[in-house]
């Protein structure tokens, strides 16, 4: 399981190679439901094509959820790919991600609930943070 050691390695390692000025922008799940069906999280349309973005979740243990992401393709009315990708990741609040960013070192410019640029409010289940390299 991935602790807060290797957490802030993560984010040292980023800020090495980031440039003086330089944004890290990352998302993280923080709400912690027993389950979240598969759901909308995203849409975009790129000339004929249309992007669709799905997310649910299960927690395995008090430290672990698994997460499922779904894209889909389709092209004018009919579906052309799909790609499922399910992953473990470790459970963490808002308060101990703006710790570890405050120990590496970034300073937070803006926290978002979800991808289209909403505030972060609690009890969100998405985080989406932008940090700066000063």
């Amino acid at each position: 399981l991935i602790g807060d050691e290797v957490r802030l390695q993560a984010l040292q390692n980023i800020k090495d190679h980031l440039l003086h000025g330089g944004k890290l922008v990352f998302d993280t799940f923080v709400g912690h439901p027993a389950y979240s069906p598969l759901t909308p999280a995203g849409e975009c349309t790129i000339g004929q094509r249309q992007y669709r973005r799905y997310v649910g979740s299960r927690i395995v243990s008090e430290e672990v959820k698994e997460v499922v992401i779904v894209f889909e393709i389709y092209e004018p009315g009919k579906p052309i790919d799909r790609i499922e990708e399910r992953g473990l990741v470790g459970l963490v609040n808002r308060e101990q991600v703006l710790r570890l960013l405050t120990r590496t070192g970034y300073t937070v410019v803006n926290e978002y609930g979800d991808f289209d640029s909403c505030p972060y409010k609690d009890g969100d289940e998405l985080l989406v943070i932008e940090a700066l390299k000063e």
